[in-house]
């Protein structure tokens, strides 16, 4: 650590920054959030009614994982290393950074079980992305062997949870001896500003190589899951058009919803990769631009805002409604301001009488 050196940094860089941008971000995403779960309880047609939770889980848990990120958490990262700390609230109820961290991760990629009305499972972020996925396969597509992947498909999704516990056992135990850890990790940073010197900072790991390896190979694994799942409800439900097995009404409505699914979880996911992409060159190259990092995490923290205007636009019944909605409130805004006006000419012509 060099005492000495004047550090090359704006407002941009500073934590102030990031915890602000992501509070107005919390502030002005809540009310979408809470219209989109809105939304999707009250006006969800019937010919979506065996989705209609999946999609109130999806929603819920990106809404968790933007919540976590944003407020509760808040990471202050010190990219090329794995190394940082927190600005949220957490930090002031005894949460240790590493479990923060760890927590992290179980929300992005693991699953858990709940109770829920029907299916008796629930998912959290990218898992509830595959688990939606599959419902429409398992819906939509007729199959010989249908039967039995009813039995297994809860074991199926079973097995992600294991895999993300298994995974993130070892970032416990791979944590290094902080204080050599730190000194070492000055050393390769370039000149920095007092309050990070001064931080409660972790060093997740120095060699880091398991833990992006771990994180690339389930987010590949649940990649080629979701695209392999998406090619054959294509397929399939192409098939049973020629076989007469479908009507094409009921085609129609398939691949409207299919095709708005896609669109409503492509784009927010754009936003993961974007910045994830970034700093996985950022990484490689091993450049340090705190600026540069703080955006990455003010666009992941977007992201669920993102995905619920997608949602609403994306998927016709809720768009039509949403109009529906602000069409009758226009028109009762015409209608209280023309009694209001009649009512003001009324008393002016029995005055004046």
């Amino acid at each position: 650590m060099n005492i000495t050196c004047i550090p090359n940094v704006n407002y941009f860089d500073s934590p102030q920054f990031l915890s602000t941008a992501l509070h107005v971000i919390t502030i002005l995403s809540t009310p979408l959030y809470i219209f989109g779960i809105f939304i999707i309880l009250t006006k969800t047609p019937i010919q979506m009614s065996s989705v209609k939770w999946y999609l109130v889980n999806v929603h819920t848990w990106i809404i968790l994982f933007d919540y976590f990120l944003g407020f509760l958490t808040i990471p202050f990262v010190l990219i090329p290393l794995f190394v940082g700390h927190p600005l949220g609230i957490l930090r002031h109820f005894g949460l240790s950074t590493l479990d923060q961290t760890i927590v992290g991760f179980a929300i992005f990629g693991c699953k858990f079980k709940s109770k829920k009305l029907i299916y008796k499972f629930s998912s959290v972020m990218i898992t509830s992305i595959i688990v939606l996925f599959e419902n429409r396969f398992h819906q939509v597509c007729m199959f010989r062997t249908k039967h039995y992947w009813t039995m297994c498909r809860k074991k199926w999704i079973c097995v992600h949870y294991i895999t993300v516990i298994v995974m993130l056992i070892p970032f416990k135990y791979l944590c290094p001896d902080q204080r050599p850890a730190l000194q070492r990790t000055f050393q390769k940073l370039p000149c920095l500003p007092d309050y990070i010197y001064q931080a409660p900072l972790l060093v997740l790991a120095e060699d880091f190589a398991y833990h992006l390896g771990a994180i690339i190979f389930y987010l590949v694994i649940c990649g080629i899951e979701v695209f392999s799942i998406m090619i054959y409800i294509g397929y399939n439900i192409m098939k049973q058009v020629k076989a007469l097995t479908m009507s094409p009404k009921t085609y129609q409505m398939q691949k409207h919803f299919f095709i708005a699914l896609i669109i409503q979880l492509a784009i927010p996911i754009f936003m993961l990769i974007l910045p994830a992409v970034s700093a996985l060159i950022v990484i490689i190259i091993d450049y340090y631009n705190q600026a540069f990092t703080n955006f990455y995490v003010i666009i992941f923290t977007c992201h669920g805002s993102v995905s619920t205007f997608v949602m609403l636009i994306a998927h016709r019944p809720y768009r039509d409604a949403i109009k529906i909605m602000f069409r009758k409130r226009g028109v009762e805004s015409v209608e209280v301001s023309r009694r209001g006006l009649y009512a003001r000419r009324s008393g002016m012509f029995m005055s004046n009488g």
